[in-house]
Order: C-alpha cells, then sequence, then structure tokens
C-alpha cells in the first residue's frame, strides 16, 4: 500500500514539473516553425520545369567551372592538386620490360616506383 505522503510527493513534482515542460514545449515549437520558415516555398510553376531549369543551370555552373569561364580560380587552384595526383598515379605504373630478363633493361616509365617485371613474371601469372 502506498502512502499519502508518497503519493503526495510525486504529485507535487508533477504539478511543479509541468511549467518547465511547457517552456520546453515552447521552445522547441518555435525553433521548429523557425526551421520550417527557412524552407523554400513551393514552386508555383510545374515541378518537372523548375527540376529541369535547376538541372540546367546547375550543369551550366560546373561547364563554366571545369572551362575557366567564370570562376578561374577554381581551376587554377586545382591546377597544382591535379598535377600531384598525376604523379601519384604515374608511380604506380607497372615497371614491365618486354624482356626475358630485367638485367641490362631501364625502365620505360622513370617515374615507376613499383618493382621491375620481366616476361617470365608475366608468363607466371598467366599460369595462375
Amino acid at each position: 500500500m502506498v502512502s499519502f505522503s508518497t503519493r503526495f510527493s510525486s504529485l507535487i513534482v508533477y504539478l511543479y514539473s509541468l511549467p518547465e515542460l511547457a517552456r520546453t514545449v515552447d521552445a522547441e515549437l518555435a525553433r521548429c516553425r523557425r526551421e520550417i520558415d527557412k524552407l523554400p516555398h513551393p514552386p508555383t510553376e510545374s515541378p518537372k520545369t523548375v527540376i529541369m531549369l535547376s538541372i540546367t543551370a546547375f550543369c551550366q555552373d560546373i561547364f563554366d567551372m571545369v572551362f575557366g569561364s567564370k570562376e578561374k580560380h577554381f581551376v587554377q587552384s586545382n591546377r597544382a592538386s591535379y598535377s600531384e595526383l598525376k604523379k601519384e598515379i604515374i608511380a604506380t605504373t607497372p615497371d614491365f620490360r618486354p624482356f626475358e630478363s630485367i638485367f641490362g633493361t631501364v625502365c620505360l616509365v622513370p617515374q615507376s616506383n613499383t618493382e621491375p617485371r620481366s616476361l617470365p613474371d608475366v608468363r607466371q601469372v598467366i599460369k595462375r
């Protein structure tokens, strides 16, 4: 059997927490309304037309950036990155020497960081 004081104290705690709960709910509701107000309004035209126009504008912007018509700094700032990437890709080029032995031969791709491979190496890989 639950005593009167236990029941009464839980009711008091509940009553005191209601105003705080109401303030929290009001604050969250206001935050949600602000977030909803930030969303764009629904299109008044055909949604298909709006989507196609958006995609076309996006593609044109990318085209202009890639070819440097508008945003020249985009292409110029990435030139160094592309150059470094190209060097890293070339460094992975297989050092294939189309001879029976790698001795006495030179690498056809000097920037390659891979082990030299000769015809017997390739034949061994093919047999597997």
